[in-house]
């Protein structure tokens, strides 16, 4: 008699181990899925985060010459992208290192034109910087955007 209870009593702590052990398991599983989704969560903000910078980096406005050096005489094309288009946007060409209130030879970009292309006849030999001025105030001189190249 002492026997059989001894074997039941054997049995019900091995389901109890069982099932304390399975238990233990399941909750390790959890965790482990847990620290998974919270990596993989990471992983997409990281990437979304990177996609919506080049996103907003693609809309920063800037500017571009057709060519890097131009011949006296020759046709300047300043492209200009990501404008805001507003009435008094305007870009000019000055000498490199000209201080940002130089005008130089300027013009003003079509109203409401966010994307396009104005050209300047070319200055004499030297080095020189295309600007933008986006959304001009009297006196208030702003650079939106600059490209350099030169005139030979």
């Amino acid at each position: 008699m002492h026997v059989k209870k001894f074997r039941s009593i054997r049995r019900f702590i091995q389901r109890q181990v069982s099932i304390n052990s399975s238990r233990e398991r399941e909750k390790k599983m959890e965790t482990k899925n847990a620290k998974r989704r919270f990596i993989t969560s990471v992983i997409v903000l990281i990437i979304l985060g990177f996609c919506c910078q080049s996103a907003m980096a693609d809309r920063r406005a800037w500017i571009e010459t057709d060519k890097r050096v131009y011949h006296r005489g020759e046709r300047i094309r300043v492209y200009f992208y990501n404008a805001p288009g507003y009435s008094r946007d305007w870009i000019c060409i000055v000498g490199a290192g000209a201080p940002d209130t130089s005008a130089g030879d300027y013009q003003y970009m079509p109203n409401g034109a966010q994307r396009g292309v104005i050209t300047f006849r070319s200055p004499g030999p030297g080095r020189y910087e295309a600007r933008a001025y986006y959304n001009y105030r009297a006196g208030q001189y702003y650079v939106s955007a600059r490209y350099r190249f030169r005139v030979r």
